[in-house]
């Protein structure tokens, strides 16, 4: 793709962005030092032209409308130029008079382009998918601008011979080849003779200049003769724009990243998740380990002090390492760097309590105490201990007088075990 192109002016304004993907004029992201003509090539151009038209297609030649022009690139839309001629074409009963003064200035360029600060930061941040969706992948660089000046009159008169004369004397005052006022001379005869039944119309369309320089003039060719001469003054501190040059980004200096230093962030800021995601899974792990229900799947856990100190830890590196990361992504750290945590928050390596799905033999506890011997190894088998005392029986206080399930039986870890203890008759056991 060139690297300058030409577009219709459609209200740029130099240093806006373009995107040649969508043909949009979008946003700005150059500061522009200055905006000035070239010194050594600021005149104008100027074509001015009065033609007696008898033809629609005369009409719009004079108008500097052809069928073979582009009229993009006409100083009007061409949509504007065509529904002037349009609104004013030939018919076959009147004399015209199409007159045209065309003015271009010299190209007005900006200088000393730099990125401004919104720009900056996605170049900072290598975010460039960002930055051409705001500010395109080109940008305008200079205007062409100039005026335009149309005036059609219409004559028209009952008297073929007086509207003939009226046409050829205003044909004449316009090109400046006869004395001012002959046409009102001679206009004010044929509507005497034609007892006021003869007519001229003029219309008149107007680009460039404001307030005053771009009042109606009227037929009088003293007044089209004096804006004509005024009109490039005008048009030069009051144009309109009609053509824009836009280039690319790359013929200014602009510090694009280079492959390496795309990659090597990207490299830090997938580094950067990664930690993230670690420390998100040992704050959860903690979480878990500071609730109630801890010590029934976790052996020799420390004091939760020591687990609320290594959640702080997690924390303060986490909040570290996502205040590196906005930097590296927002382009504030160059060159990026990999983020150590400084003090590194401690590996938690706790494990979960066994858990044993083999049955267990119910042990023959019968004559044992029950607070000294066996019954009391229960949990550590895997049973659930109940105990029931009796006062039936003729073994010794505690002894273990029953046991079911019955010794050695198999039966799934965790079952319960009732133990029959014996109890000795109180004062009050009848």
């Amino acid at each position: 793709m060139s690297q300058v192109i030409m577009i219709p002016y459609d209200g740029q304004e130099i240093g806006q962005g373009y995107n040649t993907e969508t043909r949009e004029s979008i946003g700005t992201a150059l500061d522009v030092t200055n905006i000035a003509e070239d010194p050594a090539a600021n005149g104008q151009q100027v074509t001015t032209i009065f033609e007696s038209v008898t033809s629609q297609e005369s009409l719009m030649e004079s108008l500097g409308i052809s069928a073979s022009m582009d009229v993009r690139y006409g100083l009007f839309s061409g949509g504007a130029k065509f529904d002037f001629a349009q609104q004013h074409a030939v018919n076959s009963f009147s004399s015209f008079i199409a007159g045209r003064c065309n003015v271009q200035n010299a190209i007005r360029h900006g200088h000393g382009f730099k990125l401004n600060d919104d720009a900056s930061a996605l170049v900072r941040a290598q975010r460039m998918d960002d930055f051409k969706t705001a500010f395109g992948d080109m940008f305008v660089r200079s205007l062409k601008t100039g005026g335009e000046f149309d005036v059609v009159a219409r004559i028209t008169s009952v008297s073929e011979e007086h509207q003939s004369s009226l046409s050829a004397s205003l044909h004449a005052e316009y090109n400046g080849l006869v004395a001012s006022g002959s046409f009102q001379a001679s206009f004010n005869q044929a509507m005497r003779d034609t007892n006021n039944r003869t007519e001229v119309t003029v219309f008149m369309s107007q680009a460039g200049g404001i307030g005053g320089q771009a009042s109606f003039t009227g037929p009088d060719a003293t007044k089209i003769l004096q804006r004509l001469s005024d009109f490039p003054a005008s048009v030069h501190d009051h144009p309109v724009g009609f053509e824009v040059e836009i280039a690319s980004y790359d013929i200014i200096p602009i510090p694009i990243p280079t492959a390496e230093e795309r990659e090597d962030r990207q490299l830090v800021l997938q580094d950067c998740f990664n930690q993230k995601m670690g420390f998100l899974k040992a704050l959860s792990d903690l979480d878990f380990l500071l609730s109630e229900n801890a010590d029934l799947f976790f052996e020799n856990l420390p004091p939760q002090t020591d687990l609320l100190k290594f959640q702080g830890q997690y924390r303060g590196a986490l909040n570290g390492l996502m205040a590196h990361a906005i930097k590296v992504s927002t382009g504030k750290m160059d060159p990026p760097q990999m983020f150590v945590a400084n003090p590194a928050p401690p590996p938690l390596n706790f494990r979960k309590k066994p858990f044993n799905t083999a049955p267990v033999t119910i042990p023959n506890w019968s004559g044992m105490r029950d607070a000294e011997e066996g019954p009391d190894s229960a949990p550590a088998l895997g049973l659930s201990l109940i105990e029931v005392f009796s006062l039936i029986g003729h073994g010794s206080m505690g002894d273990v007088m029953g046991i079911s399930p019955p010794p050695g039986s198999l039966v799934p870890r965790g079952s319960s075990v009732t133990v029959t203890i014996q109890r000795n008759p109180g004062p009050h056991d009848t």
